[in-house]
């Protein structure tokens, strides 16, 4: 839901489903819209590895699992297990393997298998890829810099565009051809609807008249008391 572009567009769409199945380890808006929700394990609820570093990813890190799942939640490798066993062909997906045997199996394939074995990278928690040379003097677009006639980039003119002529002639009213602040059409009905009612025997807030910031109303919503609050209430 948070990422695309057209989320009217989405939920015509969603409703045009017969079943909606969402796997998430967050109850999001996309979870809410689902028919059958499956939980899966966050990050320190499971073993795996990641990249990181700079511009040159140079970095191996063993995402090492803290806690026990919690809830009734799995990692996705389980819950594709299970999938694949109601449907009949879990050793197709499995290929014989544990969630662990694909995460040295993955690190194996990796250049860092060439530096440091699996064992000793697993308990040492991360390794370092050596960096060329070259890669210390790095230039983003060096070459279109040292030379934009002989380096164009792949642009229609070969250089930085800010205006975009291939976007004009779409004659979009809502994609300009160029960078602009375009007011979603939310803030407009959000003016006319939202209204603070934090303290209405004292004072008000003037949110009628102008967006609401965080500052400006989070003090008063952390001094109202619990009794009011419909947060303090949990539903099943």
């Amino acid at each position: 839901m948070s990422h695309q572009q057209d989320l009217n567009e989405l939920i015509r769409a969603l409703q045009k489903v017969d079943t909606v199945v969402v796997q998430d380890c967050w109850w999001t808006a996309s979870t809410r819209w689902a028919d059958i929700v499956l939980p899966a394990t966050t990050t320190v609820e499971r073993n795996d590895i990641s990249s990181g570093g700079t511009y040159n990813i140079n970095k191996f890190y063993a995402m090492k699992q803290v806690v026990a799942p919690v809830g009734e939640a799995l990692d996705d490798f389980e819950i594709f297990r299970r999938l694949a066993e109601l449907c009949g062909v879990e050793l197709g997906f499995t290929e014989g393997m544990e969630p662990m045997d694909y995460v040295q199996a993955a690190y194996e394939k990796s250049s860092a298998a060439k530096i440091m074995p699996f064992e000793e990278f697993w308990e040492k928690g991360v390794v370092t890829l050596p960096t060329p040379e070259a890669a210390h003097s790095w230039v983003r677009h060096g070459d279109f810099r040292a030379d934009p006639v002989k380096n164009p980039l792949h642009t229609p003119s070969g250089r930085i565009e800010m205006y975009s002529a291939t976007i004009e002639k779409m004659n979009l009213p809502d994609c300009p051809p160029m960078p602009k602040w375009l007011e979603p059409g939310e803030y407009r009905a959000m003016r006319r609807r939202v209204r603070c009612t934090w303290s209405a025997r004292t004072r008000t807030c003037d949110c009628t008249r102008r967006w609401p910031t965080p500052s400006r109303c989070a003090r008063p919503m952390r001094c109202r008391p619990a009794s009011r609050c419909s947060s303090t209430r949990r539903t099943p």
